[in-house]
């Protein structure tokens, strides 16, 4: 088979000019000319060739081609997600409040947060590694001792801004969840590293990450770093004192019982917040409401087969403290409360079955000669241990005391001085988990388990961009849960799907995309955006 020289052909199917190399050949067994075409690409309304994949991939130096010159000039990116990302920034007033805030880095925080969400767990190490290959805000490489002096110069003062103009683009009337958790961290660089107590059971000294997020727009508020080994309990005026300073108007907080004390309580009404807070059963307001409804809230009539336990509520009065800036008394006086009681007997037999199932581990550990220091204390407390050289070792139940610990099981507390109905209560209250769930997006996700900086300023600056990433993957998580797109699809592998898109930028000409799919489209319909333009 004898081939002649190759040629570009044209055909317009459907409005769209469609251009393929034809190949011109001899056959010898029919003894006539012959044609081979290959699709390279199409025209946009102008007349200019925009070549495909395909095309760019087998074009050599040096070959020559009708449309090699244009081929020169266009730069071929990945830009679903960035597509999606823009978007998100623009409706959410992101981008425009990084730029009022940060006017001399608002692209690279943006390229920075775009990078985090479309790596899962991607080291920053690796962005310019991404950035050559699709597009977003910045458009420039990044070296590593680049990326540290951004983070070093994000200022602290900047980012509240940031997050006050964000808040106030959001309902007021939403409650707000407020939680911390540990970050583990070998640097001895970092002030406040210490070891404390480690939700995620790590033997490793830690700082602590404080977070607000808004209940129904399961959007991140206000995020603040802590000593690790600063408790739950004392944080909570510190965060009165902020939010009222970025002036985000009437606040509702969801808090757990882990921030339960009295002086919180006090500072909630003193700083005029709403609030909906787990309460610790042992203290003694709770503990005598306890016991004078227990009755009530074992009969049959406080039970409630939709929520599958028993509750009551009643108001009460508080015996309200107000404290100076030195920690003074400076008044006295009563504020309602609603008090919401509740139990749960399935609970409650499996907390006994559990006790009871470690107290008989306990027992055999220490007839077999040997036992832990946690379950020594466990012993020490439940167990009446004899040893004697005749009869040797024996073991009996400390029955008042396993009475005392075990008569608490099953029964949980709210505390609230907005919500009256004790089932809208207990709603609001279970669904704080929003933070939970942000918390594994930004330790899992966005790769903050273990952070990886030089420096204070550093680690400030990397936990700002960090936030605005939880920003994103936070507006795509809700948009995912109320279209139920996670009956069908993770939310890496939607940002999978849409990475694949090809985004075509030429120098003086507006950026275009290559071919959407349906099931491209269709998830863009998700988001509420309509597909990338295709010329």
């Amino acid at each position: 088979m004898k081939t002649a020289q190759t040629r570009q052909r044209t055909q317009k199917i459907k409005g769209t000019v469609y251009v393929y190399e034809d190949f011109p050949y001899w056959d010898s067994d029919k003894q006539q000319t012959r044609h081979k075409r290959v699709y390279i690409g199409k025209k946009n309304d102008k007349g200019v060739f925009i070549p495909n994949k395909a095309y760019l991939a087998r074009m050599q130096p040096g070959e020559k081609s009708a449309g090699q010159h244009v081929a020169d000039r266009v730069k071929r990116v990945y830009g679903g997600v960035s597509y999606l990302l823009d978007e998100i920034c623009s409706r959410t007033m992101i981008a425009d409040d990084l730029r009022a805030c940060f006017p001399g880095d608002h692209r690279l925080i943006c390229s920075l947060a775009y990078y985090l969400v479309s790596e899962d767990q991607a080291p920053m190490y690796r962005f310019n590694h991404w950035g050559r290959n699709h597009a977003h805000p910045y458009r420039k490489e990044l070296n590593s001792q680049r990326n540290s002096e951004v983070f070093a110069r994000i200022d602290y003062d900047a980012g509240m801004r940031f997050l006050a103009k964000q808040r106030r683009r959001y309902q007021d009337s939403e409650h707000l969840v407020y939680d911390i958790t540990s970050i583990s961290s070998y640097s001895e660089l970092i002030r406040q590293v210490r070891y404390g107590k480690n939700k995620s059971g790590e033997a490793l000294p830690q700082l602590n990450l404080a977070l607000v997020f808004g209940q129904s727009s399961m959007m991140p508020v206000y995020y603040r770093k802590l000593p690790g080994n600063v408790t739950d309990v004392i944080t909570l005026r510190k965060l009165l004192r902020d939010l009222e300073h970025m002036d985000i108007g009437k606040v509702k907080l969801v808090l757990d019982r882990g921030f339960y004390s009295a002086r919180n309580i006090d500072a909630l009404y003193q700083h005029r917040c709403k609030f909906v807070v787990g309460a610790r059963k042992n203290t003694r307001f709770i503990k005598n409401h306890l016991l004078a409804n227990r009755d009530k809230l074992t009969d049959f009539t406080s039970y409630d087969p939709e929520l599958a336990l028993h509750y009551t509520s009643l108001t009460d009065t508080w015996d309200y403290q107000e404290y100076d800036s030195e920690g003074a008394v400076v008044a006295r006086g009563e504020r309602r409360v609603y008090v919401h009681l509740y139990y749960n007997s399935a609970q409650a037999q499996a907390d006994k079955t559990a006790f009871f199932t470690r107290l008989t581990q306990v027992s055999e550990a220490i007839m077999a000669g040997g036992c832990s220091e946690q379950q020594q204390a466990l012993a020490d407390t439940y167990l009446n241990v004899h040893t004697t050289p005749v009869r040797g070792t024996r073991i009996t139940w400390n029955e008042e005391a396993i009475r005392d610990h075990t008569a608490g099981f099953g029964y949980f507390a709210l505390l609230s001085n907005d919500i009256k109905d004790p089932k809208e209560a207990l709603w609001i209250y279970r669904n704080k988990d929003v933070v939970e769930k942000s918390f594994g997006n930004l330790k899992n996700r966005l790769n903050m388990r273990r952070p990886n900086v030089s420096s204070e300023e550093s680690l400030d600056g990397k936990l700002f961009v960090q936030f605005v990433a939880l920003m994103l993957v936070s507006w795509i998580h809700k948009v995912m849960k109320e279209q139920g797109l996670y009956k069908n699809w993770t939310m890496q592998q939607i940002l999978d799907e849409m990475d694949c898109i090809e985004r075509y930028e030429q120098e003086g000409k507006r950026p275009h995309y290559g071919e959407i799919t349906g099931k491209q489209r269709t998830l863009y319909e998700c988001f509420g955006l309509s597909a990338p333009d295709m010329l």
